[in-house]
């Protein structure tokens, strides 16, 4: 069956969410074509032979439509009284009451409304992507009011692109409400900085995920990464094909890509078989997150990802190695504290200079391991990210608990004996 998005922008009725509306062709001729454009405030063009549609809550249906008795008696196709263009927009009157939905907000709806006409979904997102900490006060409420400095100190350190609600970002510890709060703060940043947002939605039941997922296409995310079910677990290709897909469809003008961390998810399924299947299925499956030392599968997984898809390395001692096989792209929680000795090893690796990318990997592994014997990874890091940049990002969320006073300070000195701080 075909699936009909509405063309209007901030309407997000399709016959997925809404099927018991009904959707109007807009017309082919290119005259009404371009008044029904304006009518609806679109800031983008459809093309000529673009099948397209309007959802009903657009028009005053039994006085609009021709044979509305006849339709409703017997069925049969839709039609329109000549002339008839879209004229109820309730959709954008709510939006309008909220100012940070400008014209950037009305650009973005404005993208996805385009793809739901048959456009490809696009992800451009490459380099390093950190993935941000979850700031939190001391008493464990969120502290949103850090987030935008966090976004400039990034970007400043010519960072691109973040993924919100990784594991770093400790959202499986957070509400639904929540994640969709620290998803807002975040995509409100991109307005200044340019951030390409990525959100990791899962973690959750599969109706919060889902959710979330929809939430994320509607608010103004740029892609999705989604963890696999965590408690009846995928056992094979096709089960986690079809899960994936389920997250995809929830948001089906948004890249989605899998994250992949079987020390963590326990779901361990040969990954090139995986992205060759979900390719197949799955139109805007666009990658993986690749959070394994096993760099020979990671490799076989580069081989079998098509030119618009992309992994991402969640190994960050294997950034160099990892980058001389061609994965070049990383999303490392130490981006967040290192972001430039990283990318000086991605230039090394670039420019041939295999010694120099040796060297600057020992530093940041170094570095690196001044921090992981003193506990679990996020507690250690989050105090790790206080040390070296000043930003405050609080304790991690329960039920994992900050490391000791004595356990900070050991790991500064360490990194000053490394040189990596003054």
């Amino acid at each position: 069956m075909e699936r009909k998005y509405c063309v209007v922008p901030q309407c997000f009725n399709s016959t997925v969410k809404t099927p018991d509306k009904l959707f109007f062709y807009v017309p082919e001729d290119p005259k009404m074509r371009k008044k029904w454009m304006i009518a609806v405030k679109r800031v983008d063009s459809i093309g000529p032979k673009t099948k397209a549609h309007c959802c009903e809550d657009h028009f005053d249906v039994e006085n609009d439509m021709e044979n509305y008795v006849k339709y409703k008696l017997v069925g049969g196709k839709l039609k329109l009284k000549k002339g008839v263009v879209p004229h109820r927009f309730a959709c954008q009157k709510q939006s309008v009451e909220k100012p940070e939905r400008s014209v950037v907000k009305t650009l973005k709806i404005a993208k996805l409304t385009a793809s739901r006409c048959g456009l490809r979904v696009v992800f451009k997102a490459r380099g390093l992507m950190p993935p941000v900490f979850t700031p939190l006060n001391d008493d464990y409420t969120i502290n949103y009011e850090v987030i935008p400095a966090y976004a400039d100190y990034l970007t400043k350190a010519g960072i691109k692109s973040v993924l919100v609600g990784g594991t770093t970002g400790e959202h499986m510890s957070l509400n639904v409400a929540d994640r969709k709060k620290v998803v807002d703060a975040w995509v409100k940043t991109a307005k200044t900085t340019g951030l390409h947002i990525q959100v990791q939605v899962g973690g959750a039941p599969l109706a919060d995920v889902l959710d979330l997922a929809s939430y994320c296409e509607k608010e103004g995310a740029d892609s999705l990464l989604t963890l696999p079910e965590l408690y009846f677990r995928p056992q094979n290709v096709n089960e986690l094909v079809s899960y994936v897909e389920l997250v995809a469809k929830a948001a089906p003008n948004l890249p989605v890509l899998y994250y992949h961390i079987p020390s963590m998810s326990k779901v361990e399924i040969n990954m090139p078989a995986f992205v060759t299947a979900a390719t197949a299925h799955i139109p805007n499956f666009k990658g993986i997150k690749f959070t394994s030392n096993d760099l020979s599968e990671g490799a076989q997984v580069l081989r079998a990802l098509k030119d618009d898809q992309e992994i991402f390395l969640g190994a960050d001692t294997l950034l160099a190695p990892a980058a001389l096989l061609g994965i070049k792209s990383s999303i490392g929680t130490t981006w967040n504290l290192f972001p430039r000795l990283a990318q000086d090893i991605l230039d090394a690796v670039e420019k041939n200079d295999v010694a120099k990318a040796r060297a600057l990997q020992e530093k940041l592994s170094l570095a690196i391991e001044a921090h992981t014997v003193e506990g679990a990874w996020v507690p250690i890091m989050k105090a790790g990210m206080e040390i070296v940049s000043g930003i405050k990002v609080g304790p991690p969320s329960l039920p994992q608990r900050p490391i000791a006073e004595e356990a900070r300070k050991r790991i500064e000195d360490r990194l000053r004996n490394l040189r990596i701080i003054n």
